[in-house]
């Protein structure tokens, strides 16, 4: 009798152990089908977001080379107005001579 009650527990032991492996493989099996899932969508839309990367890189590449010239402009209209300081009165009223053209020929379109 105590025998069969050993065998009983041991059984429903082992066939626990049993359902949990299953169920432990099926898992893994889900998770190896999701990942393969998954990296077939990034070999999807990897290329397309590489070149949109690509794009926005050459673009802050264009802005740098901007903003650099930008910047020595104003760093070289800056050294002329410490060496000149009439550059600045000079260069503002070309400015509106030049402001005062553009209007003239604006209002000469109408």
């Amino acid at each position: 009798m105590v025998y069969q009650v050993c065998a009983l527990v041991a059984t429903i032991i082992l066939g626990m152990l049993g359902i949990e492996l299953i169920m432990w493989i099926r898992s893994l099996r889900k998770l190896t089908d999701e990942a393969k899932d998954t990296l077939e969508d990034l070999n999807t839309y990897l290329p397309s977001l590489l070149q949109d990367v690509n794009v926005m890189t050459n673009l802050v590449r264009q802005t740098t080379e901007q903003v650099n010239g930008t910047v020595s402009e104003v760093s070289a209209g800056l050294e002329r107005l410490r060496k000149d300081p009439l550059y600045l009165l000079t260069s503002f009223l070309e400015t509106i001579k030049q402001l005062k053209e553009l209007w003239q020929e604006f209002r000469a379109k109408k």
